[in-house]
C-alpha cells in the first residue's frame, strides 16, 4: 500500500495537536519542504533528465547514418539509409518540440539541412557512376568493333595497337583517384590522340577513312564536354565534396551531443545542490527541534526519531549513492517503503540502467565488423576462449571452420575493389544463413577470411556444414573470370575439431584450422580439409 510521508506525519501530529500546537507547527513545514523538495524532482528534474538522456540516445544515431550514407555505393542504398535518417530525425525534432529547446531545435535543424545536401551529393556520384559504366561499356564495344573490321588488313596494323594503347590508357584512368592524376592522364591522352592523327596521314588511301572515322569517334568518347575524362573528373569532385560535407555533418553532430552532455551536468549538478539544501534545512530544523525537547520530552524524542529514520536517513543515503552513481560507481540503490524517496531511488536505478545498456550497445557496435555486420575479430577471441571453456566444462564436441575465398586479390584487381566489398558482404550473408544454431558463431577473421565456431559438434557435423557453405556460395555465383579454378568465386574451408574426453588450447583449435585451410589450398582449392585435435596436438 502506498504510504506518503506527508499523510503519516500530520496522523501522527493530529492526537497531540492542543499540547504541542507549536511543535506540530514545525513538523508541518518541515513536512511541507521535504515533499515540495521530493515533488520538485519527481515532477521536473527527473523528467528534464530523462528528457536529455533520450535525445542524446537518439543523437548518436546520426553519425553512424552519416557514414553509411557517405559510403552508400548504389541507389537502394541511399534511399534505405536516407529513409532511416529521416525518421531518426523526425523522432528528435519532435522530441525538441514536446520540449520546447528552441535553441537546440535550430542547431539540429542545420544538422537535418546538411544531411539533406550530403544525401544530394551522394545521389549525384551514383549517377555519374551510372553513366560512367555506360561510357565505358561503349568504349568496350567500339574497341571490339575496331578489332574486327581491321583484322587482317597490314595496312592498319601499326594504327590499329596504337590505337588498342589509347583504348588501355583510357581504362586505366577510370582506376585513379586523384584530380592531378585525372589531369595528368588527360594530357597524355590527348597527346596519344594527336599521334593517333598523325600517324593515320602516313596510311594508304583506301584505309585512311576508315582509320579517321574510329580515331575521331574515340577522340568524341573520351576527351568531349560530356566524355569518359570529363564525367570521371566530375565524379572525383563530388566524391571529394561527399567526403567532406560528411566530415562537417560529424562535427556539427559533436558539438550538439557536447551541448546535450552539458545540459544533463548542468541538471545533475542542481539536483544534487537541492537534496544538500534540503538536508542543511533539515539539520537545522533538527536543532530547533533540541530546545523544545524540555518541554515535551516524549513527543520530540518520538518525532526526531521518526523524521531522523524516516526521512532524513533515507536521503542522506540517497543523496551519497547517487555521488556514487555520478562518480562511476553503478550500484543499485535500496530503499525500503512505498513513498516518494523509494520512487526517486527507483527513478535513479531506472536511470542507470539506460545508462548501463547504452554502454553495452557502444560496446556491441566494438564487436562488429563495420563491412559485412558480422562479428569482428575481437568478438570472435571472447566468443572461442568461452566456448572452448564451456566445451571442456560440459566435455562436448567442438569444431572451428576457417574460411578463405579463393583468388580474392585476383578479385580485387580485376572487379575493383568496391566489387570485393560487395562480395564479402554476401559470403557473410551466406555464412548467417548457413550456420543457423544460436549457440553457433560467425565472425569476419580478416581480409577475405571468415571463421565459424560450431558448439556441441562432431567432425562429420561440421563436414556437412562446410559442404553446405561450399553449396551455398557456389550457389551465388558470383562471376570471378581471374580464378584458377572456376568462373565463379569459390572458397577453401580446414576444420579442426575436438571431441569428447580432449583437451585442447584454443591457440591450437586456430593453429590446426589454418594448417587445415592451407592444405585445402595446396590440394586444389574450392574443397573441405578436416584435421583433429587430441590432447592438444592434430592429426589428420
Amino acid at each position: 500500500m502506498r504510504q506518503p510521508i506527508s499523510i503519516i506525519i500530520l496522523g501522527a501530529l493530529s492526537s497531540f495537536l492542543l499540547l504541542f500546537s507549536v511543535l506540530a507547527w514545525m513538523s508541518y513545514d518541515r513536512t511541507l519542504k521535504t515533499t515540495t523538495l521530493l515533488s520538485d524532482i519527481s515532477q521536473t528534474a527527473l523528467p528534464n533528465m530523462h528528457n536529455a538522456m533520450t535525445l542524446n540516445m537518439g543523437i548518436l544515431e546520426i553519425p553512424y547514418l552519416n557514414e553509411q550514407l557517405a559510403q552508400a555505393n548504389s541507389q537502394a542504398m541511399r534511399r534505405i539509409v536516407h529513409q532511416e535518417i529521416l525518421n531518426v530525425s523526425a523522432r528528435i525534432e519532435q522530441h525538441l518540440l514536446d520540449n520546447k529547446q528552441g535553441n537546440l531545435d535550430v542547431k539540429f535543424q542545420l544538422i537535418v539541412d546538411e544531411l539533406a545536401n550530403l544525401n544530394a551529393l551522394v545521389q549525384h556520384k551514383l549517377n555519374l557512376a551510372v553513366i560512367i559504366q555506360q561510357y565505358e561499356t561503349e568504349l568496350y564495344r567500339y574497341h571490339s568493333e575496331a578489332l574486327t573490321l581491321a583484322n587482317g588488313s597490314p595496312d592498319l596494323s601499326i594504327w590499329l595497337m596504337h590505337f588498342s594503347s589509347v583504348v588501355t590508357q583510357a581504362n586505366r584512368s577510370l582506376g585513379l583517384t586523384g584530380l592531378q592524376d585525372l589531369r595528368n592522364m588527360r594530357a597524355q591522352l590527348l597527346g596519344m590522340l594527336d599521334e593517333q592523327h598523325l600517324l593515320i596521314q602516313s596510311l594508304d588511301p583506301s584505309v585512311r577513312k576508315f582509320a579517321e572515322t574510329y580515331t575521331l569517334t574515340l577522340n568524341h568518347l573520351l576527351m568531349a564536354d560530356n566524355g569518359v575524362i570529363a564525367l570521371r573528373t566530375e565524379q572525383l569532385r563530388v566524391a571529394g565534396r561527399v567526403a567532406g560535407r560528411s566530415n562537417f555533418i560529424r562535427s556539427l553532430v559533436s558539438e550538439f551531443i557536447k551541448e546535450t552532455d552539458y545540459e544533463m551536468l548542468t541538471l545533475q549538478q542542481s539536483l544534487r545542490g537541492h537534496i544538500a539544501a534540503n538536508t542543511q534545512v533539515a539539520e537545522k530544523d533538527a536543532r530547533v527541534f533540541l530546545l523544545v525537547f524540555c518541554i515535551a520530552f516524549c513527543f520530540i524524542v518520538g518525532s526526531i526519531v521518526f523524521l531522523k529514520v524516516r526521512v532524513l536517513n533515507r536521503l542522506a543515503y540517497l543523496k551519497d549513492k547517487v555521488l556514487a552513481q555520478v562518480g562511476g560507481q553503478p550500484n543499485v540503490i535500496e530503499i525500503n517503503g512505498n513513498d516518494e524517496i523509494a520512487d526517486l531511488a527507483g527513478a535513479f536505478n531506472y536511470y542507470a540502467l539506460k545508462a548501463k545498456e547504452h554502454n553495452e550497445k557502444v560496446e556491441k557496435l566494438s564487436l562488429t565488423d563495420a563491412l559485412t555486420g558480422i562479428g569482428n575479430r575481437r568478438a570472435f577471441d571472447e566468443a572461442l576462449k568461452h566456448d572452448i571453456e564451456l566445451s571442456v566444462a560440459l566435455d562436448t564436441p567442438i569444431c572451428i571452420l576457417m574460411i578463405d575465398v579463393d583468388y580474392f586479390k585476383n578479385y580485387n584487381d580485376f572487379y575493383g575493389h568496391q566489387a570485393g566489398d560487395e562480395c564479402l558482404r554476401k559470403i557473410a550473408r551466406v555464412l548467417q544463413y548457413t550456420v543457423t544454431r544460436k549457440q553457433d558463431f560467425v565472425a569476419r577473421y580478416g581480409g577475405e577470411e571468415f571463421i565459424c565456431i560450431l558448439q556441441n559438434t562432431d567432425r562429420n557435423a561440421a563436414k556437412q556444414v562446410a559442404q553446405r557453405i561450399l553449396q551455398a556460395i557456389e550457389a551465388l555465383n558470383i562471376e570471378h573470370k581471374t580464378s584458377q579454378i572456376a568462373q565463379h568465386i569459390t572458397v577453401s574451408i580446414g576444420i579442426s575439431c575436438r571431441e569428447s574426453g580432449e583437451g585442447v588450447k584454443v591457440d591450437g583449435v586456430i593453429k590446426e584450422a589454418d594448417k587445415a585451410l592451407y592444405q585445402a589450398k595446396a590440394e586444389g582449392r574450392n574443397r573441405v580439409v578436416l584435421r583433429e585435435i587430441t590432447v592438444g596436438l592434430a592429426v589428420r
